[in-house]
């Protein structure tokens, strides 16, 4: 079996190589050479590797050409536009090549359809996929696991393309809701975990569709499955995913009323199974151990943070404004020192960082564009602060701040609203002094940077991320606008979202 295995990753390693070699050679400034990657300068033919190498190709593609050849001189070697073209075309010729082979191996149905997804054979790929849940003698583990995967097909989790893909269209949400009634109807031992994944999957789309009743319904349907299986791993995997509970707590934070005490009897269950005895068998392995422990150091951290959710966000306190009108309201944090209002009806989202941050300034020169796909009513607000030097050198605030704004606004244009907290500078521990640090990030607990909340027109905090994220922020800040405009927040939404089925795509 080893010795299969082994052949299996040779092959489909070749394959993604030297694919990678023709369309870096297509569009890339210069002719690459395969044996310049250690490869022979041999191509496989469209016929040379089965359904489950070129699935694998075709997901992988991008990360290998990005992973190695990101940049020459500064400039990105092929755009993202020609790379999805160059493998939607060599897609489409390893379909045809492999239709011509005749029907795939039961093993190569599930990748036959991933390939037909890719080229846009709907009906093509629910035919693989039925055809494999209608093999003799299939489990029902096996079947749980097909239709989980099934769901993130037509979900479009397995695609390829970037994070700025579309969403599934209403006709693929309609088959992947078919898939999770059939994987919803297994018995609970097997179907337990992947429909725990399979419902925080559709709480993620809905809540990015602004469909906040249906993905509080997915999320209370996921929350529930710890309850309902003995295995001790699967129990464990769900009840501590703190990915989950954050999208989740996102979702709930748009019933304000019923937020806390919804929030408190979910986090109170999963803390049980979090805090259950660990089964002998289990503890033996050292590997199972570092699990548990990883797992629960994540889940306390989204706790941490989910506890600050749905509460009143902290003051914006900063001492220079560009790209907007000066506060009115003064702040005794500083001279100069100002408090913007959060609770205007205005919908803001607020990245806080710092110039030397290189992660920080990415975001910074991504949001130009990015403010322009915001919603009517939203806002967006980068919070800076000085750091008591420029370059080497050791200045006073106003100089350092005098330095951001012509960096911000003379040489990079920026157009939105920026906030520069520019403290006097205090002695501190090593005897030296350094700038009093943002009293308005030290309310969140921010230190580093990019870390980003959304804040509602009430002034609520309602989320809160690390780094960049702007499809999911999009969402975030689309479904608060909607929310907004049509005052959808009533107890009688929250009842129903709890207990009624997902509901469907307008």
């Amino acid at each position: 079996m080893r010795k299969w295995y082994m052949l299996f990753r040779q092959l489909t390693r070749h394959c993604v190589v030297m694919t990678t070699v023709q369309i870096l050679a297509a569009y890339g400034p210069g002719r690459i050479h395969a044996q310049d990657l250690g490869v022979p300068d041999t191509t496989i033919p469209a016929t040379g590797l089965t359904a489950l190498g070129y699935a694998f190709a075709v997901n992988n593609l991008p990360v290998y050409t990005w992973g190695m050849y990101p940049t020459v001189g500064g400039r990105a070697i092929i755009r993202r536009d020609s790379l999805v073209i160059a493998v939607d075309s060599m897609t489409r010729s390893w379909v045809a090549a492999l239709a011509r082979g005749g029907e795939p191996h039961r093993i190569e149905l599930f990748a036959s359809a991933e390939l037909r997804m890719h080229v846009d054979q709907d009906m093509q790929a629910q035919r693989y996929i039925a055809q494999w849940l209608a093999t003799p003698g299939l489990s029902d583990a096996d079947r749980a696991w097909i239709l989980g995967k099934s769901v993130e097909l037509f979900l479009g989790l397995l695609s390829y393309r970037d994070a700025k893909t579309p969403l599934p269209s209403p006709a693929h949400l309609a088959i992947a809701r078919h898939y999770l009634m059939q994987l919803d109807a297994l018995p609970r031992n097997v179907s337990a975990a992947p429909l725990f994944g399979v419902f925080r999957e559709f709480m993620e789309v809905y809540l990015n569709y602004g469909m906040t009743d249906s993905a509080v319904a997915c999320g209370m349907r996921a929350f529930a499955l710890p309850a309902q299986t003995g295995e001790y791993r699967a129990r464990f995997s769900m009840a501590t995913d703190g990915g989950a509970l954050m999208t989740f707590a996102l979702a709930l934070s748009a019933y304000p009323e019923r937020y806390q005490q919804t929030m408190d009897s979910v986090v109170t269950s999963l803390r049980a199974y979090n805090a259950a005895p660990i089964p002998p068998d289990f503890a033996q392995y050292p590997w199972n151990m570092q699990y548990v422990v990883s797992r629960r150091h994540d889940f306390d951290a989204a706790i941490k943070l989910i506890q600050t959710l749905g509460r009143p966000a902290p003051t914006l306190v900063a001492t220079h404004w560009f790209n907007q009108p000066v506060p009115q309201t003064p702040s005794d944090a500083a001279p100069e020192a100002r408090v913007k209002p959060l609770n205007d009806g205005v919908v803001r989202l607020i990245a806080f960082g710092y110039f030397s941050c290189a992660g920080c300034q990415m975001l910074m020169k991504e949001w130009e564009q990015f403010q322009h796909q915001l919603p009517p009513g939203v806002e967006l607000l980068v919070c800076d602060r000085t750091e008591g030097f420029w370059g080497g050198n050791l200045i006073e605030p106003a100089e350092e701040v005098e330095h951001l704004r012509h960096y911000y606004l003379d040489r990079k244009h920026y157009t939105y609203p920026i906030a520069i907290w520019a403290g006097p500078k205090e002695s501190n521990d090593e005897g030296g002094h350094t700038p009093k640090f943002s009293p308005t990030m030290r309310a969140y607990g921010f230190y580093g940077g990019p870390h980003i909340v959304v804040v509602d027109g009430h002034g609520i905090l309602r989320y809160r991320r690390d780094g960049p994220g702007e499809r999911e922020l999009l969402g975030v800040v689309t479904q608060l606008a909607r929310e907004r405009r049509h005052a959808e927040t009533t107890p009688t939404r929250m009842n129903s979202a709890a207990t009624s089925p997902v509901v469907n795509v307008p």
